[in-house]
This record gives C-alpha cells, sequence and structure tokens, in this order.
C-alpha cells in the first residue's frame, strides 16, 4: 500500500525563534573574481549552468542622500560559487552583464528587482531569465519573505546574518564577507529548487489558516469604555442602574437642579432685603406706589484691621 507523502509548511515563521535554529552555510568551491584572467575562466564555466543563485552585495549607506554603487555580483552553481567584484572589473561590465541578459539560464533570487535595479545604474542591460523565489511561496500561501526567514521555514536552519552591513566596497574583502556572499547564493539556489520541486509533485501543503475568533472572545473597545465610565461613575456618586449615556444625563440633570436651589436658597434673604430697600426709598419720596427708575446697589468692602493679614502674606 503506498502513501503519498506531503510536506506541510507554516504560513508564516516566528522570527524569534530563529536564532535557536541550527546554522547553515556554504561549504564547497569558492572563486573570488577580480581581475581579468579569472573573469574569463568564471565566464566560460557560468554560461554551462542552467539555474544560478543570484545575489548582490553593496556597501550600507549610513548617510542621509549618499549612495554607494552595487560591489559584488554572486552566482551560485551546481558545484561552484563565483563572487565577482564589479569596481576592479568595471571596463568588463558589459561581458559580466551577458549572463544577466541571457534567458536560457535561470537566475534565482530573493526581492531580485532591487538587485536589478542597482546593477542597472551601473551599467544599462536588458534582464531575463530572472526568477523571485518570494514570489513562488507567496502564491503558495507563505507569509514570510526574506531569505533568512525562507531559509528557516523551508529546511529548518538559519543562516548569519552579520556581515550583511560591513563594507563591501573596501579594497580586500574578508573571509567572513566571502562566506556570507558565497552562501546567499548558494541558499538562493537551493530555495528555488526545493519549491520547485515540491510544486511539481504535488506534494506541499500549506498550513490552513486559523479559525476566526468567536465575536463573544474579542476584545470589545465599545463595551469596555462604558463599562469603566460607568465602574468610575459608580464609585463617585453610587450605582445607577444602568450604563447608558441617558443615566449620566438624568443624574447630571438633578445635580444641576440642586445647584439652582442652593443658590436659590442664598440670593432669595438678599432679595428681599433689596426689596424692603426699594419700598422704604419709594415711601420717602412721597409718591406712595412710585418706582425707582434703576436701582443702585453699592457693596462696600469690609475694612480690615490691622492686625489682620490677607492670604498668602
Amino acid at each position: 500500500m503506498e502513501f503519498e507523502i506531503k510536506c506541510m509548511y507554516p504560513r508564516r515563521v516566528n522570527t524569534d525563534l530563529i536564532q535557536y535554529l541550527p546554522q547553515v552555510c556554504y561549504a564547497g568551491e569558492i572563486v573570488l573574481v577580480e581581475t581579468d584572467e579569472v573573469l574569463d575562466a568564471a565566464l566560460v564555466e557560468i554560461s554551462k549552468e542552467k539555474i544560478l543563485g543570484f545575489d548582490t552585495e553593496t556597501r550600507p549607506n549610513f548617510t542621509k542622500g549618499k549612495n554607494y554603487p552595487v560591489s559584488i555580483l554572486q552566482f551560485g552553481g551546481e558545484k561552484k560559487v563565483w563572487i565577482i567584484r564589479l569596481e576592479p572589473l568595471k571596463e568588463r561590465l558589459a561581458d559580466i552583464y551577458k549572463i544577466l541578459e541571457n534567458p536560457s539560464i535561470k537566475k534565482a533570487g530573493i526581492a531580485v528587482q532591487g538587485d536589478i535595479k542597482s546593477l542597472r545604474a551601473r551599467c544599462h542591460f536588458n534582464p531575463a531569465g530572472f526568477v523571485d523565489v518570494s514570489d513562488y511561496t507567496s502564491n503558495l500561501g507563505v507569509i514570510n519573505t526574506g531569505m533568512r526567514n525562507l531559509t528557516a521555514l523551508i529546511f529548518g536552519k538559519k543562516i548569519s546574518k552579520s556581515a550583511q552591513l560591513t563594507n563591501w566596497a573596501s579594497d580586500a574583502l574578508t573571509p567572513k564577507q566571502i562566506q556570507y556572499a558565497a552562501t546567499d547564493a548558494w541558499i538562493s539556489r537551493r530555495l528555488f529548487l526545493e519549491i520547485k520541486k515540491v510544486i511539481e509533485e504535488n506534494r506541499v501543503v500549506i498550513e490552513p489558516e486559523p479559525e476566526p475568533e468567536p465575536e463573544s472572545k474579542r476584545f470589545n473597545l465599545r463595551a469596555f469604555v462604558k463599562l469603566t465610565i460607568k465602574k468610575i461613575f459608580d464609585a463617585l456618586g453610587g450605582k445607577t442602574g444602568g450604563s447608558e449615556p441617558s443615566d449620566l444625563k438624568r443624574r447630571t440633570k438633578k445635580q444641576s437642579a440642586r445647584s439652582g436651589r442652593a443658590c436659590s436658597s442664598i440670593l432669595q434673604p438678599a432679595c428681599r432685603h433689596a426689596k424692603k430697600s426699594v419700598v422704604s426709598s419709594s415711601e420717602q419720596s412721597g409718591l406712595p406706589g412710585s418706582r425707582p427708575s434703576s436701582v443702585k446697589v453699592v457693596v462696600k468692602p469690609k475694612r480690615r484691621n490691622k492686625s489682620e493679614k490677607a492670604c498668602g502674606e
């Protein structure tokens, strides 16, 4: 009895856990291309490849408005990786770029459009045969992109990115830079071949999307705010028996009415006193029932003894 074995890939990888995965790096032959003689031999070998891993490296820019030209072009073949330094070979860019214009050679990489743009800034060419691995994984439903994330998701390994922000335009590359550049080109080819294989053999399964959370378990911000206001209001003025805004309006209205009555009780004695004063002044004028056209009330400040002090003095 035959069983169909399918690969189960998650839709996303936990980037915080990548650091705990075993590290992988390229352990094959690396050819550093810096001279015309080495370039001629490398171009002959590269032209025989059907699938190449592809990547570039550029000196990082830490100053706003300043950009550096692309420095390194990497090709990962079946048995070798070629690291081509473009600055020493800038007079041979047309020969190098023939590989980039060859449609019969697939160049597989991650986010290749950015690399193509950087290369065209040095010398114009018509790109052909490029494959973006992230397009394949996105079509499958994988959410994560980037070489580091896809390596962890597909192979369960991590690649070092410690040399990414080093000076790729220096006079001589360090062994750490050479290893980093070679690993990027090599893993790009491996990712493409692996994804291509599982797609062609129809043995890939992507982790299904989780079921949506029930409405009852979702966080309701509006209800939370209303409940919080009710609790604060109850703590200040007692329980209202409801949390609707109308309760708050009724309570505010009652408080305003109470304040109005309190003000009336304070002002009534003063009003009666003013009325008596008006009546007495009318009687003194000898005109019964007459009313003054206006009443001027003058409030004289209370004199303060010299021994008393105002607040703050």
